[in-house]
């Protein structure tokens, strides 16, 4: 088994604040992914995301960073991919702007 990422998790992330609602959101601005192939030559895509994507009233300072499965091979459909750690990571930057994950 092989796990390819395309850029490093922790940057290229952006906090937005919309003061009308008064709601904070945390996304990459470009699509980091991990592809998982197997020797069988199936491979299984995930594209990292933050949770909380979005709430309210203050910034997002300590969110989880996991994975959605993208489509893949025939027959991977339902696959996980989860951080061993947890995914935790803390926010470096002030809102809004670019900022970087930190494990």
């Amino acid at each position: 088994m092989q796990i390819q990422k395309n850029r490093v998790f922790g940057k290229n992330w952006t906090e937005s604040f919309n003061g009308g609602f008064t709601s904070y959101c945390l996304y990459s601005h470009q699509n980091i992914t991990a592809t998982v192939t197997f020797l069988d030559g199936k491979q299984y895509n995930f594209q990292a995301v933050a949770t909380p994507q979005c709430q309210q009233a203050a910034p997002i300072t300590a969110p989880t960073v996991g994975f959605v499965e993208l489509p893949g091979s025939p027959g991977t459909d339902g696959a996980a991919l989860v951080p061993a750690d947890g995914g935790s990571v803390l926010v470096d930057n002030s809102v809004p702007g670019p900022v970087n994950l930190v494990d």
